[in-house]
């Protein structure tokens, strides 16, 4: 299954071996199906809609080094395992006492290592995981963004994928996102308004006090589930 052109840097995926927290524990997101019950941050359990993926090999990210997969610290993310996601996931974090979304990738500019491009990474399987609203899930116990439809965003998809989703939300032919799909669950900060603290993070975790990233920390885990991310 390919959901985006390998030419386009605007995918927001989870990297596989990333655990989702569901209504039965949290699971592999390779594993997942449409029609599973994901546990939200603000809205309780929601019912996966569309899983996109798409694999990425060597000469892949070597014709487009933008792709290559984030690394994400989990004393950075308030998570209990490490995040990989691709460069423009967002991921919550508490900004001047509000939730607000980061880019991957203006993480990884920042100094202190807790963020770092995986530029030796051979290959990569990406996916996006889609509900009826934009949504917060918690992956590896930390809070990100499910996929929203934006105008990039479904650029960035191949066309038979990108048909896949019409029929789901017809509206999203028509109108924008926001009009026809409903709003981002977060607003995104932009990489000049991030705070200091941020910059300043060497294994830190000052502002690990996102509300409700302990719930996935402390979730059931199946017992096959192990900590090796797949992105290698």
């Amino acid at each position: 299954m390919s959901s985006f052109t390998v030419e386009n840097t605007g995918v927001v995926c989870f990297a596989s071996g990333t655990r989702i927290l569901t209504t039965e524990g949290e699971r592999l997101i390779e594993t997942l199906r449409v029609g599973d019950r994901i546990i939200t941050r603000d809205n309780g359990v929601q019912t996966l809609r569309w899983i996109g993926k798409r694999d990425l090999s060597k000469t892949d990210l070597a014709r487009n080094p933008k792709l290559h997969p984030i690394h994400l610290s989990p004393k950075l993310t308030g998570g209990d395992l490490p995040l990989i996601v691709s460069p423009q996931h967002g991921v919550v974090f508490n900004v001047d006492g509000e939730e607000t979304l980061v880019r991957a990738i203006h993480l990884a500019r920042l100094q202190g290592g807790a963020a770092r491009v995986m530029h030796g990474c051979r290959k990569v399987s990406y996916f996006h995981i889609m509900f009826e609203d934009h949504q917060i899930v918690f992956a590896n116990g930390a809070p990100s963004e499910s996929f929203f439809p934006g105008h990039f965003a479904l650029a960035a998809l191949e066309s038979d994928v990108r048909s896949e989703i019409y029929e789901l939300f017809p509206d999203l032919q028509h109108h924008a996102a926001e009009q026809s799909y409903g709003m981002q669950a977060r607003s995104f900060a932009r990489f000049s308004h991030l705070p200091d603290h941020l910059n300043a993070l060497r294994g830190r975790s000052r502002h690990r006090s996102v509300p409700g990233a302990a719930i996935a920390a402390h979730a059931h885990r199946p017992n096959a589930v192990t900590q090796r991310q797949a992105a290698s």
